[in-house]
């Protein structure tokens, strides 16, 4: 069984759940921890800011994935662990002899 649009629509739905419910609480002003701990729940959301733009990113590059192009995984993929220049590459590139 292809579990893939499992993980890519929850990966995304998690995401989006985690920016609504802040949204949400903001909106209803019942976050009381804003005039009792500012920097507190500064901190907290400092933190779950990025993690719910890193769901909803790798659940748009996953969806590329079960669409069958894979290009968004395939060029983050290329770019993150293809190194520059192999250690060879750059021993020879500084003029020592081969």
């Amino acid at each position: 069984m292809n579990r893939e649009p499992i993980r890519t629509g929850y990966t995304l739905l998690i995401g989006v759940a985690i920016l609504g419910l802040w949204r949400l609480f903001y909106a209803t002003e019942q976050i009381p921890e804003l005039a009792t701990d500012p920097y507190e729940i500064g901190y907290h959301l400092a933190a779950e800011t990025p993690t719910a733009l890193a769901l909803i990113t790798a659940g748009a590059g996953s969806f590329d994935t079960v669409r069958g192009s894979g290009a968004s995984i395939r060029l983050l993929s290329e770019w993150y662990c293809t190194p520059s220049l192999t250690a060879q590459e750059t021993t020879l590139s500084a003029g020592s002899p081969r």
